[in-house]
């Protein structure tokens, strides 16, 4: 195994295990907790979509990264399933699109160290992005 590939496998894990571990506490967790609904309650957010809505949504995204990393790791034992890139340049994009979603809504109910924090992973995701493009 090369050290692309090993270091390729070790970010896989390390995003399945933000990601998978975020959406499946929030599928299994048995709905919208009382720290969001507290949060967002008072946020125009809480007046455009239900909150239920809002969560499940930040669920579902995470969920789907999840799946594009999971098709990544899958990729170096099956090629069938196309190249390890693809999957995680998908998956980039998709960490890069939650965490903007998830920065958006804390600015909204001015947490602003968490939007910080999201900002920061946001950006990570986007530089791993273009380092995973640049490397063959």
């Amino acid at each position: 195994m090369t050290q692309i590939l090993a270091f390729r496998l070790v970010v896989i894990l390390l995003f399945l295990v933000v990601f998978a571990e975020a959406s499946l506490s929030k599928v299994l967790g048995g709905g919208v907790p009382d720290w969001f609904r507290d949060q967002f309650s008072k946020s125009w957010l809480a007046r455009l979509a239900p909150l239920p809505m809002l969560w499940w949504t930040i669920a579902l995204v995470e969920l789907g990264v999840a799946v594009l990393f999971v098709l990544a790791g899958l990729s170096v034992l099956i090629p069938a399933l196309g190249a390890i890139q693809v999957w995680m340049g998908w998956g980039f994009i998709g960490a890069v699109l939650l965490f903007s979603i998830l920065c958006f809504g804390q600015r909204v109910t001015f947490d602003f160290a968490g939007a910080a924090n999201s900002f920061f992973y946001a950006s990570l995701s986007a530089i791993l992005w273009f380092i995973f493009h640049a490397l063959k």
